[in-house]
């Protein structure tokens, strides 16, 4: 238990902790650091375990075990200054902490008395100064995770009625991704303000996920199957009661279980349906054909089955069971095909290899060498062909970060959501968010805008790689141009350079954007060049990079 703007002499809080009742109970007070005692913690003796590890005016950091053999959390309780200026003591704090706690379980909970954006305020002051950035920086920088929350967004009211109302959300609970992935479940309860002017924080930690539904999600690619149109007409046919609305909900819901049916026929279930080709290949090759069915197998070498291409009364009048068997139409290692039906001559002519009775059949994968199933060769008879792609050896070379290779290739496509693409309304300022100038897109955004033309300099200026300053698109055409499959580390090293560069200038661009929180050019700049230089560094064929480079991105032991 953490109580925060206590507000107690140092000298008063044995009487505090002897008001509370409660038995078994240690207390411990941040007292020490200022005249008044702002933090008080409390813990039950009999359940945690709890050491002090650092306290200070604004905050007390300690490590607590449950002594019934759980996890140990190491845990930041913050009362934050009311003034700007000894705030930056607290985050500098936070920083720091980030740096030395990435492999405990972290949790940062309290009364910042900052707010991270503007939606976490209504009434009084409406202005957005620049020291409100300071504590957004702080949980970009420290890495920290807002947990999930429910109950009241607004934690603190001044108590005032009407006009001269103020609500603020100032009360927070913070976790590292240590501590997310293993309690995925944490959850901040901000209860109803009772005695406070702030609300109580309850942090549940829950270590496992309960089943939920995957919500419904429409695929673009359903339009183009056979048979979409059939599912929605079915559906929007379908009788429903009620007022407008109520109709509406219920086609809405017939037709997700159509769609549903629609997605596991066709694009569904990829390892089954590999599975299944896999069987139907195998049954392709023929011994002595006693296991081997002659309308329902797989075996001719169209690989398709007789079922699917005549009709059942065709193969009837063969005088063929419909159980029959390859082996009935074998005779001392040949052919005996049924001869009283002519129409069905031309899958007979189809044959042209020789059964061997003397083995049984043996399922080969023709699609591999070795006559083995491999998952690779399935999805190269299964894949529709297209033309190598040229961008493949720049996005995905050996050093490439899959998530930042995924950024490159999005924005190779002209496909991340800048706003030249959203609709235009009145209310999307399509204005980039990086220069505060011109019109916000893709060719703008990562070259032709003053912030990033500052970050590529600086960056290729230390990397010593020289790129023209084109335009987006004709910058990837120059580099297809000079790109090859093979590659070596001084094209890797660029192209790890690019990656990295245009990934840091979208996150930036997401940050401002969405958060109203921002770094500076020399700030962003750091970020990219440590990026470059882990994935070197970790690289198993670090010793292969030329000593120029060794020296520039200081790889040296």
């Amino acid at each position: 238990m953490g109580i925060m703007e206590l507000r107690v002499m140092p000298s008063n809080t044995a009487r505090v902790e002897e008001g509370m009742g409660l038995r078994d109970w240690n207390y411990f007070s941040n007292g020490q650091q200022r005249p008044l005692c702002h933090i008080m913690l409390g813990w039950n003796t009999n359940m945690l375990e709890v050491t002090i590890l650092s306290s200070g005016g604004q905050w007390v950091t300690c490590d607590t075990t449950n002594k019934d053999g759980g996890q140990s959390v190491r845990v930041t309780f913050v009362y934050g200054s009311t003034t700007p200026a000894e705030r930056r003591e607290l985050w500098y704090y936070l920083q720091y902490q980030n740096s030395i706690n990435g492999s405990h379980q972290w949790l940062v909970t309290g009364d910042f008395n900052a707010i991270m954006r503007v939606t976490d305020r209504q009434g009084g002051d409406s202005n957005w100064y620049r020291y409100m950035e300071d504590f957004p920086n702080c949980v970009h920088q420290s890495e920290l995770i807002q947990l999930a929350a429910d109950g009241l967004h607004f934690t603190w009211h001044n108590r005032q009625q009407g006009p001269a109302s103020i609500f603020r959300k100032l009360d927070w609970a913070f976790g590292n991704h240590q501590l997310i992935s293993n309690w995925p479940q944490a959850k901040a309860t901000f209860q109803a303000r009772i005695d406070s002017d702030h609300s109580p924080i309850l942090i549940t930690l829950s270590p496992r996920a309960p089943y939920q539904r995957a919500r419904f999600k429409f695929l673009n690619l359903w339009a183009e199957q056979e048979g979409y149109e059939e599912a929605v007409q079915a559906a929007w046919g379908a009788e429903a009661f009620g007022n407008p609305i109520s109709r509406l909900t219920t086609k809405l819901r017939v037709l997700k279980g159509h769609l549903s049916n629609l997605h596991k026929r066709n694009t569904s279930h990829i390892s089954s349906r590999v599975a299944q080709a896999e069987k139907k290949w195998q049954e392709a090759q023929v011994g002595d054909g006693r296991s081997t069915h002659i309308w329902h197998d797989n075996w001719l070498p169209t690989g398709q089955r007789a079922i699917d291409i005549y009709s059942a009364r065709v193969l009837s009048s063969t005088g063929l069971s419909w159980n029959s068997r390859v082996g009935d139409i074998i005779d001392r290692n040949q052919w005996c095909f049924p001869s009283r039906t002519r129409s069905i001559q031309t899958l007979w002519q189809t044959i042209n290899f020789y059964p061997n009775s003397l083995e049984p059949d043996i399922p080969i994968w023709t699609l591999s060498s070795s006559g083995e199933f491999n998952i690779q060769s399935a999805w190269d008879q299964m894949r529709a062909r297209k033309p190598p792609n040229k961008l493949s050896p720049i996005i995905w070379h050996p050093l490439h970060v899959p998530r930042q290779s995924i950024i490159l290739w999005l924005a190779s496509k002209g496909r991340l959501r800048t706003m030249d693409r959203l609709p235009r309304n009145a209310e999307n300022d399509t204005t980039c968010k990086l220069c505060r100038r011109e019109g916000e897109s893709h060719d703008h955004l990562f070259f032709n805008c003053g912030y990033s033309k500052k970050v590529w300099e600086s960056i290729t200026n230390k990397g010593k790689i020289a790129w023209p300053m084109l335009p987006w698109q004709a910058l990837l055409t120059w580099l297809e141009q000079r790109s090859s499959a093979k590659g070596n580390f001084l094209q890797w090293i660029s192209y790890l350079a690019l990656s990295s560069t245009i990934y840091h200038l979208w996150r930036e661009r997401n940050c401002r954007t969405f958060d109203s929180s921002g770094q500076s050019i020399n700030t962003l700049c750091d970020d990219i060049l440590t990026q470059i230089r882990t994935q070197l560094m970790e690289h198993p064929r670090r010793a292969d990079i030329p000593d120029l480079h060794q020296r520039i991105w200081n790889l040296r032991d």
